[in-house]
């Protein structure tokens, strides 16, 4: 408490008094650096101190602070997870990933689950950082690439590794696991985004691709029996046949690859056309169908 952290609880305090809620955030990454920084003296078996003032008691006399503070626990929660040092949004790299895998361990483990000591406090933490990320999705229904990413700028990527697509799928599992309908109504909103945005000139592929796109239609078609989301779906899956479209994704020319107009793995399920084949054959089935390695 004679540290960094004592002053840091203090601001966070004052910026949720403020109403200056970004500040408060960054504040509490702060905390939660400290702890990881505690961890990693301990695992290389530093001298700590474990006393009050000046040791771990203390810090944890900190946390426990924050824990009854009722408007720090109300304030934009989020459980947070990095991917090369920066917290990313999306179904591939991002929080929405995490939550996708986690809740679908839960409504797979159901009572098994709730039987745990812990299950509530697991599902508020989910449920937190879903509000969390509500507050990232734009008026064109799609999301922010990362949550260092200015809200008021526009997230141009509409793919399943960033952006709506990739959210669609955590959205209806929430709407299912909480029994809230505005996760569904986001849900809506991205697969919307997702018609207006997803035909790629990337071209085909699960991760940054039409396919992957597609998949979020077929997973509002699941959820809604809703058939003009099935025929969305169709839709994406007969890019192939038209000609000019394909003269146009065959000469795009991206940076990040070795040959224009090619993926760097084109053999490969996320970015080649395994994934484009799976996507075709989940077009017959689309009440079975499964993203693998994303959906159930």
């Amino acid at each position: 408490m004679s540290g960094p952290q004592g002053f840091i609880v203090h601001a966070i305090e004052f910026f949720l008094i403020q109403n200056i809620q970004s500040n408060a955030i960054n504040c509490l990454d702060l905390l939660i650096q400290s702890a990881f920084k505690i961890k990693q003296a301990d695992q290389k078996k530093e001298s700590i101190s474990y006393e009050v003032l000046y040791g771990v008691s203390g810090f944890l006399y900190v946390l426990n602070y924050d824990l009854l503070n009722d408007k720090i626990i109300a304030q934009d929660f989020r459980l947070i997870y990095y991917f090369h040092d920066k917290e990313y949004i999306g179904g591939a790299h991002g929080l929405f990933g995490v939550l996708n895998i986690m809740m679908q361990s839960i409504l797979l483990l159901n009572q098994q689950f709730l039987a745990l000591p812990k299950s509530k406090y697991i599902l508020k933490s989910i449920e937190l950082s879903l509000n969390f990320l509500l507050s990232y999705q734009q008026k064109n229904g799609n999301f922010l690439s990362s949550f260092n990413s200015k809200k008021s700028g526009n997230n141009s990527l509409c793919q399943f590794c960033h952006g709506s697509p990739g959210a669609v799928s955590p959205l209806i599992l929430a709407s299912e696991l909480f029994k809230n309908q505005k996760y569904l109504n986001a849900a809506l909103q991205c697969g919307q985004n997702v018609w207006e945005q997803g035909l790629l000139k990337k071209g085909f592929g699960l991760c940054h691709g039409i396919s992957g796109n597609g998949y979020a239609f077929l997973s509002l078609y699941k959820a809604t029996n809703n058939q003009e989301w099935m025929n969305k779906a169709k839709l994406f899956g007969q890019i192939w046949e038209i000609k000019q479209y394909m003269d146009y994704i065959n000469n795009y020319e991206l940076e990040d690859r070795y040959v224009v107009g090619k993926p760097d793995y084109p053999f490969s399920m996320f970015q080649g056309i395994v994934g484009d084949i799976l996507y075709l054959i989940d077009l017959q089935q689309p009440k079975q169908f499964q993203f693998l390695g994303y959906t159930l």
